[in-house]
C-alpha cells in the first residue's frame, strides 16, 4: 500500500500504528487522534464502577472469534500490554524472578518496524543483563567516537564513546523474542477497553472479545499509549517538533570509511541535520528537519529524494553519495514528539513503562535504553508480591525511584532540541545523553 505523507502527517498524530496497514514510504500507517466528541465504545478509556468489564453492551461484547477463550492469569499474574522493547524486556525480567507474565500485543507478528538506534552504556548494560545470549556481532556495531561538524565542514566537536552500540532494531526484537519462553507473547491482541473500579484494573478486553484478567497490568504500549490515557486522560503529546527521515542502505565502502564513528552534520543556521551510523556492510542514516523549516506534510513519496538533494546540496561526504544511491521508497518518516513529565507512572495495579511512561525526543538516544532499565529495576521490586496492595506499593516505589531520572532525560531532550534549532557553534553539545 502506498499513501501520501500528507495523508499520514496532516494532523498531529498519536503515533500508534494501524494494524495491518503499511505504507512503503512511511512504514506502518500512523493512527490519528480520534475526532472530538463522544468516543465510540471501543475508545472508552476509563470505565466507572459498577460497569462490567469492557463496559460494552452485550451485543458489542460478543466475541468475533467464537473459539477464543478468556485469559485469567490469577491474582499473582501480570498482563503486559505491548510487545516492543519495553514489553519483551520486562517479560524477561519477570520470568527470571519466577513471576508469571504474558504479553498482549496488537501487532500481527513480532514488530519489524524501525531500522536501528544508538544504545548508550546504561541500555547496553541492561540488555546484556536480561539477554546474555544475544548474538551481538550480528545485531550491533561498536561506536567509539561521535564526530560533529557543520555542513560547511567546520568541526564542532569530537567525543569519545564507551560501551555504545548501533543496534539493529529488527535483530534485537527477534533475538529477545527467541530468548523468551514459548507461548508467553500473544499477537493480534489489540486492547479496546478496560474495566476499572476505583484504582483497581480488573481486566482488559481485546478486539475479538477476549477478556484478560490479571493481578497487575503493565502498560508498555509505546508513545501513543492507550494505557497512559487510562491514567491521565487529559495529558496529550506535545505538538510534533521535527521530522526524521530514516534510511538503511547497503554501503560497504562508506561503512568501512566510517569505521566505528558516528558522524553528524548540522546546518549552520540550525533546524536541519544529517546523522550517519555504520552497521555491518550497511549504514543507517537519517535527516532531522524542524517542522518550521519546510512543509513535509505535502511532500509525495516520489518527491522526497529531490527535496532533500536540494536541501543538502554541497554538504560534506558521504552525504552526496548517500543522496544519490538511497531508494527513498524504503525510507521511514517519523513525526517526532514527546510528553512533558507525568506526575505519576502508576495507579493501583497499573504501571506504565518505556515510551508509555516517558516518551522523549530522539536526540537523547535513550528511548530503548530507558525502557530496558525500567525492566531491570522493576522486576526485583515485585518479588513475592501476591496482593493488590502489594502491587500498588511496589509500583509506587518504582515510581519514586525511576521518575526523577526519566524526567531529567525528557528535559535534556527538550534542551537538545532548542540547541538543534539554534545556529551552530562550538558550544553545541553532542546529541547523546548518558
Amino acid at each position: 500500500m502506498v499513501c501520501s505523507s500528507a495523508q499520514v502527517l496532516k494532523e498531529r498524530p498519536r503515533v500508534s500504528p494501524i494494524p495491518g496497514r503499511y505504507c512503503r514510504f512511511c512504514g506502518p500507517l500512523i493512527g490519528l487522534r480520534p475526532p472530538r466528541g463522544p468516543s465510540p465504545p471501543t475508545k472508552t478509556w476509563i470505565l466507572k464502577p459498577p460497569t462490567p468489564l469492557g463496559g460494552l453492551p452485550s451485543a458489542a461484547r460478543k466475541k468475533t472469534h467464537p473459539n477464543t477463550m478468556d485469559v485469567n492469569l490469577g491474582q499473582n499474574g501480570i498482563a503486559i500490554l505491548g510487545g516492543g522493547v519495553a514489553g519483551l524486556a520486562v517479560l524477561a525480567a519477570l520470568h527470571r524472578e519466577g513471576i508469571r507474565a504474558e504479553i498482549f500485543d496488537r501487532a500481527p507478528s513480532p514488530d519489524p518496524r524501525g531500522m536501528g538506534f544508538i544504545l548508550m552504556p546504561n541500555g547496553v548494560a541492561a540488555v546484556r543483563d536480561l539477554f546474555p545470549a544475544l548474538d551481538w556481532p550480528r545485531i550491533s556495531r561498536q561506536l567509539d567516537t561521535a564526530h560533529l561538524a557543520s555542513s560547511d565542514g567546520t568541526i564542532i566537536q569530537r567525543q569519545r564513546l564507551s560501551h555504545t552500540l548501533c543496534v539493529s532494531r529488527t535483530g534485537l526484537i527477534n533475538g529477545m523474542t527467541r530468548a523468551l519462553p514459548a507461548g508467553r507473547v500473544h499477537y493480534n491482541a489489540m486492547v479496546v477497553s478496560a474495566g476499572m473500579e476505583g484504582d483497581h484494573l480488573h481486566g482488559v478486553q481485546l478486539a475479538d472479545g477476549t477478556e484478560v484478567r490479571a493481578g497487575a497490568f503493565l502498560g508498555c504500549d509505546g508513545v501513543g499509549s492507550r494505557a497512559r490515557r487510562w491514567l491521565h486522560p487529559r495529558r496529550e503529546l506535545n505538538p510534533v517538533r521535527y521530522f526524521e527521515l530514516l534510511s538503511l542502505m547497503p554501503a560497504p565502502l562508506i561503512s568501512a570509511r566510517l569505521g566505528n564513528t558516528f558522524r553528524k552534520f548540522y546546518s549552520p543556521g540550525g533546524k536541519l541535520a544529517v546523522g550517519i551510523v555504520p552497521f555491518g556492510d550497511s549504514v543507517v542514516w537519517f535527516v532531522q528537519m524542524d517542522r518550521t523549516l519546510k512543509d513535509m506534510l505535502h511532500w509525495r513519496p516520489a518527491e522526497v529524494g529531490a527535496h532533500f538533494r536540494e536541501l543538502l546540496a554541497n554538504w560534506p561526504d558521504p552525504v552526496p553519495e548517500l543522496l544519490a544511491t538511497t531508494d527513498f521508497s524504503g525510507s521511514h518518516v517519523w513525526p517526532v514528539s514527546d510528553l512533558d513529565p507525568l506526575p505519576n507512572y502508576h495507579r493501583g495495579n497499573l504501571l506504565l513503562l518505556g515510551d508509555a511512561a516517558h516518551p522523549m525526543l530522539s536526540f537523547t538516544s535513550q528511548g530503548a535504553g530507558s525502557a530496558l532499565e525500567d525492566a531491570v529495576l522493576l522486576a526485583p521490586l515485585l518479588r513475592g508480591i501476591t496482593t493488590p496492595d502489594g502491587f500498588a506499593g511496589a509500583f509506587a516505589e518504582f515510581d519514586r525511584l525511576r521518575r526523577p531520572q526519566c524526567s531529567a532525560w525528557v528535559a535534556a531532550g527538550q534542551d537538545l532540541y532548542q540547541a538543534f534549532c539554534e545556529p551552530r557553534t562550538s558550544a553545541n553539545r553532542v546529541p547523546l545523553v548518558n
